[in-house]
């Protein structure tokens, strides 16, 4: 597979050399000039002032909120100055914003993910605490005794994020040649492996990777893996399960790969929210690997008689969804197939991978039938991001 392009896709360092007194002289430009045009453009239409409707009613709590979303939603100003205030951050400053951190080398990292890693710990504080509702052990412990009512057995799939990774894109300061997470998370994959939860922990595998590599395994302006990166982790899942009986059976299909290209800005860098049509960054171009099924000569479609059912989130979807911009049928769950030489059954939904998944199963009974394994995919970021929303959700078998 190619190397996958990375540009520059900002200033190395900041332009200027005070980018936090760059931010305050931008900031109180924008605190004056954002109601000063607003004032000008209703005056002029002869439109009514929205400033006086704090007047107009009692100044409850949830009175002022709303007047304050109406004056964002209704600022022109705003809207227009928004885009072209970021860009200017993001050049002269290298400033993200409250989504986007604007990393070193211009590459762009997913800020609450990056608050996963830093954050306070989340795992039970005790060897034997019980799980508290909402918390992943919990829900993870309950999935796992529920499949194995009904003889299935269950393999986590934790993928890290960019940070972990990359640490050194964002400071120069990182001395530890281990991957960058939060301690609680090998804690809590401890905790639940000890409990008799199986895991497939990506991270080390693709830490040591990516030291013998010249190319990322994750992409610079977007929160997932590269092509490489996700085949990576294909082919090793793939290794650990030939090992093991679930494929006892099952049919071979001799599934090919086709290489092709597609190129694409990144999730992260429209979460930055740049002028619509500045042409200042040249989209990354990576290279991938469609399945393609030889029976048919289509591209890889799902097996319901697999017995393997892989439930994952984007980071199963990046390179499968065509609506994500990256390309189809060259996802994880096409690589993990054309690895096992056999057909996989699949439920991802973007942004899915906690609840979502679990939820669709639970509609849809019939998919667990003849299946001896359910992979569950899902971000790590997740046990801090999606803290205390983790449900017991209730799984059954077809009638």
């Amino acid at each position: 597979m190619a190397e996958t392009q990375q540009p520059e896709w900002f200033a190395r360092e900041p332009i200027l050399p005070r980018p936090g007194l760059t931010a305050v002289v931008v900031f109180c430009a924008l605190i004056a000039g954002v109601p000063t045009v607003r004032l000008a453009t209703e005056l002029v239409s002869h439109q009514p002032l929205q400033e006086f409707d704090i007047f107009t009613q009692f100044p409850t709590l949830a009175n002022l909120q709303a007047y304050e979303h109406a004056l964002e939603r209704g600022s022109v100003a705003a809207k227009v100055a928004r885009p072209y205030t970021q860009l200017l951050m993001a050049r002269l400053a290298r400033r993200g914003n409250e989504k986007v951190v604007i990393g070193r080398g211009g590459w762009l990292f997913y800020r609450p993910s990056l608050d996963h890693v830093v954050g306070p710990r989340f795992a039970p504080a005790g060897r034997d605490a019980p799980p508290t509702e909402g918390s992943p052990l919990a829900a993870i412990l309950d999935f796992r005794e529920q499949l194995a009512r009904h003889g299935i057995d269950l393999l986590l799939l934790p993928v890290p994020s960019k940070e972990t990774l990359y640490p050194t894109r964002l400071t120069g300061g990182y001395r530890v040649n281990a991957p960058a997470d939060n301690p609680d998370t090998a804690r809590l994959l401890s905790v639940l492996e000890r409990q008799g939860v199986s895991v497939f922990d990506p991270a080390p595998l693709l830490w040591r990777a990516d030291r013998e590599r010249r190319s990322p395994l994750y992409l610079p302006p977007d929160t997932h893996w590269t092509p490489a990166g996700m085949d990576l982790v294909a082919r090793e899942l793939a290794a650990q399960l030939r090992r093991s009986v679930y494929l006892d059976g099952a049919p071979k299909v001799a599934y090919r790969v086709v290489e092709g290209e597609v190129t694409n800005r990144g999730d992260l860098y429209d979460m930055l929210d740049l002028p619509k049509y500045w042409a200042g960054v040249t989209p990354t171009r990576v290279s991938l690997g469609k399945v393609i099924d030889p029976r048919t000569w289509k591209l890889f479609a799902l097996d319901p008689q697999s017995p393997l059912l892989l439930l994952g989130d984007s980071f199963t979807n990046i390179y499968s969804d065509p609506s994500l911009k990256w390309g189809e049928s060259a996802g994880l769950a096409e690589h993990l197939a054309y690895h096992l030489q056999t057909g996989v059954d699949v439920i991802a939904l973007n942004d899915g991978g906690v609840n979502g998944c679990r939820q669709q199963l639970a509609r849809r009974p019939a998919m667990l039938a003849g299946k001896r394994l359910v992979i569950w995919q899902f971000a790590t970021r997740d046990f801090t991001l999606k803290a205390g929303e983790w449900k017991k959700i209730p799984v059954r078998l077809p009638r």
